[in-house]
C-alpha cells in the first residue's frame, strides 16, 4: 500500500512501509506519477535479466520545487509534515525498509533510535543552506 500524505487536497509525501504489500509486476513499477518531478521506482527483474548498456539523452528541463526521498536503512525515524507556512499537519514514522518521498510543502525529521542510517536523495545542485531552504523555529 502506497500512503499519501494529503493537506487541502495535494499530495505532500507518498510514504511506502516495508512491512506492508505493495504490488510489484516484473518489470519497471514506478510508484510515483509519472508527471511528478522527482521519479521513484521498483525494478523486479528474474533471474538472468539483463538491462542492456545505455546512457541517458541530457535535456534542459525547469524544475520549480525540490523533492527529497528517504530510504530508512536501519534505525527509526519520524517525519513532520508542514505546510509552506510551517504548519504542522501530519507525522510518520519510519523503521528500516521504508520509504518517504517528499513532494510538497515543508518538513522536518527527528531520529528516534541510536545508529538510525537514512538514505538521502534529493535534487541539486546544493549551493548552501541559507540558499536552499526557509528554516522554521519550533
Amino acid at each position: 500500500m502506497i500512503k499519501k500524505i494529503l493537506h487541502d487536497g495535494k499530495i505532500f509525501a507518498l510514504v511506502f512501509k516495508k512491512k506492508d504489500d505493495i504490488e510489484i509486476k516484473e518489470g519497471l513499477n514506478f510508484l510515483a506519477h509519472q508527471e511528478n518531478n522527482f521519479q521513484l521506482g521498483i525494478i523486479a527483474h528474474p533471474k538472468g535479466y539483463i538491462t542492456l548498456p545505455h546512457v541517458h539523452y541530457k535535456t534542459e528541463k525547469k524544475i520549480y520545487d525540490r523533492q527529497e526521498m528517504h530510504y530508512v536503512e536501519s534505525g527509526k525515524m519520524k517525519i513532520n509534515f508542514l505546510t509552506e507556512d510551517g504548519e504542522k499537519f501530519g507525522e510518520e514514522i519510519l523503521e528500516a525498509g521504508d520509504i518517504a518521498l517528499l513532494i510538497e510543502g515543508g518538513h522536518g525529521m527527528e531520529t528516534l533510535e541510536e545508529n538510525t542510517r537514512v538514505v538521502y536523495v534529493k535534487q541539486g545542485p546544493y549551493v548552501s543552506k541559507e540558499a536552499d531552504k526557509k528554516v522554521f523555529k519550533e
